[in-house]
């Protein structure tokens, strides 16, 4: 009932609907929420000249983010690299990284991150990136920055 009223803010639409949705929060319950989740889609766009720490930051925090159930853990995000090419680029500090795939050719994405560096200056005149980008859906991909 917490979950219901918090969301709804409403003492009389809470009882309303747990009365209504009481036999199926219960048979939810007992379906393990292991076999519910599905991991969110991270796609975060690399560049020559990106800054390191601005891609790799976000890669470990979301790679590493997991549920424990008993004794299994899962993931809850699916993260991959994606460069204008699937070919490999220089960070700032001379890293190569390779992308795991192309503006072309990555899977749907739930979630979209542009690291920040002095890369992204020419970036803005690319037209194949400023078409990519504007062809991202809003509505099922959350777009954010590192800067």
């Amino acid at each position: 009932g917490i979950f219901v009223y918090r969301h709804l803010g409403q003492l009389g639409c809470n009882i309303v609907l747990m009365k209504r949705f009481l036999p199926l929060l219960l048979i939810l319950s007992l379906i393990k929420t292991r076999d519910m989740i599905k991991p969110i889609s991270v796609g975060i766009f690399i560049f020559n000249d990106v800054e390191v720490l601005d891609f790799t930051g976000p890669f470990e925090v979301f790679f590493i983010t997991r549920k424990q159930e008993g004794g299994e853990k899962q993931y809850l995000y699916s993260v991959c690299l994606i460069g204008l090419t699937d070919g490999t680029i220089t960070t700032r500090g001379g890293m190569e990284v390779r992308p795991h795939f192309s503006i072309n050719s990555h899977p749907q994405l739930d979630r979209l991150i542009i690291p920040g560096g002095y890369g992204t200056r020419p970036l803005m005149r690319d037209e194949s990136l400023i078409n990519w980008l504007g062809s991202i859906n809003p509505r099922s991909t959350r777009l954010a920055s590192v800067c």
